[in-house]
């Protein structure tokens, strides 16, 4: 026979015990879903809790004690069951014993809980108090608000009529590079975080307002001995039907200006040394679930070395093997889009020192995320002998030329 499945509550009497009281609530009626065979009856709470931040969290707007703790799981409670939703609300007194009435949470509620398939977010929670010293690690690099990714799945076998949500932090940054790293967020040098190499992901939460088109705030890392310097970054996602998709680009890793090392590079005319850059790769955070890959609002970010196969921006290096002296200009992302002009001396080098080197590195940056994704390589490299750049000798797109048999 087919197994039946039903949904049930369980009585006053199958409360759990006092001891249990802190796990489900003292005298709290569950829900729970059943499944009977020939043999058999098996017992399966629909919905489960799963906390994987360093913060104890309030599930229920009115029950006050009713809370998730750190690195747990717990069955959801009847009131949230039965609106399918969840809720969520940081208990900021972060070291516990303090109490709140429900009318003084500050919390959100995911809705439609039931449906796997559907894309739920939370907003970002604003930071009310400093956090301890024992947090301070855990929570990872924040300023003035905390943003936590959510995931809701089937869960794996045994429990096949369970579902999970899960909260975690939205953003992790992992550290694959030989060597530690400081990030900040662009514009609030107050506040870093450095990352090691051998450590676990680093959480970072942007800061509330972010830039004023609406994408979240830049960000940039610096060497142990603060000597080298990233480009700055955006953590922001793919949109749209692009939102699944990963992304891998490169920021250009070099010393600053003030140190020795930078002093010494522009004396022997640096821009002919080839650049050193960092492989930046953002994906989705992906859970173990039945049957299907869950949606998930959270972003796993991993710092590594170049490597630019299948990335979306691209390195050359243009060497002039002529004595003649040229202007060189790339094109990319359309004809509205960025334009860089570079000088390029004569193969002996003789006017090096006067900045017309006879070798160019070009980074072509990478494709924002509103550019098509057609535009990937479509740049065109244009040869000038005239400064104002009207008369082209030569033009190449790169593209073509690098798929050209």
């Amino acid at each position: 026979e087919l197994p039946t499945k039903s949904s049930a509550w369980l009585p006053e009497w199958m409360s759990p015990r006092r001891s249990e009281a802190s796990e489900i609530g003292l005298g709290q009626p569950i829900q729970i879903s059943i499944e009977m065979t020939r043999n058999s009856v098996v017992f399966y709470a629909p919905f489960v809790l799963e906390n994987l931040t360093p913060f104890t969290f309030h599930i229920d707007p009115s029950d006050c004690f009713s809370v998730l703790e750190p690195k747990s799981r717990r069955v959801m409670p009847k009131s949230q069951q039965t609106k399918d939703a969840a809720y969520f609300a940081i208990r900021d007194d972060y070291g516990g014993g303090g109490a709140r009435s429900p009318g003084q949470l500050d919390g959100q509620e995911v809705t439609n809980i039931s449906e796997v398939t559907r894309s739920h977010r939370l907003a970002p929670f604003r930071k009310k108090t400093p956090l301890p010293a024992h947090l301070a690690r855990a929570t990872g690099l924040t300023i003035d608000s905390l943003s936590f990714g959510i995931s809701i799945r089937a869960a794996p076998a045994p429990l096949r009529m369970t579902k999970v949500v899960s909260i975690f932090p939205r953003f992790l940054i992992k550290n694959e590079l030989d060597c530690s790293v400081r990030l900040f967020f662009e514009g609030h040098t107050e506040a870093s975080m450095v990352v090691h190499p051998s450590e676990d992901p680093l959480p970072v939460h942007p800061p509330l307002g972010g830039s004023s088109n609406g994408t979240l705030p830049s960000i940039y890392f610096v060497d142990a001995d603060g000597e080298r310097r990233s480009s700055t970054f955006s953590i922001e996602p793919k949109q749209g039907d692009d939102a699944e998709k990963r992304r891998t680009f490169h920021v250009r890793w070099q010393a600053e200006r003030s140190s020795p090392y930078r002093r010494a590079s522009l004396s022997a005319c640096a821009v002919t040394v080839e650049p050193i850059f960092v492989q930046i790769d953002i994906q989705q955070t992906y859970f173990a679930a039945k049957d299907q890959v869950p949606v998930t609002d959270g972003f796993f970010i991993t710092l590594r070395e170049q490597n630019f196969r299948g990335a979306e921006d691209s390195l050359f290096h243009i060497d002039n093997g002529t004595p003649h002296s040229f202007v060189m200009q790339l094109r990319g992302d359309g004809p509205k889009g960025h334009t860089s002009a570079r000088m390029l001396g004569p193969v002996d080098g003789s006017k090096a020192q006067a900045g017309w080197p006879s070798g160019l590195w070009v980074h072509r940056p990478h494709v924002n995320a509103s550019a098509d994704s057609d535009s990937l390589y479509k740049d065109l490299l244009e040869f000038f002998q005239d400064h104002q750049c009207k008369s082209r000798l030569l033009s190449v797109e790169i593209g073509e030329a690098l798929t050209a048999q």
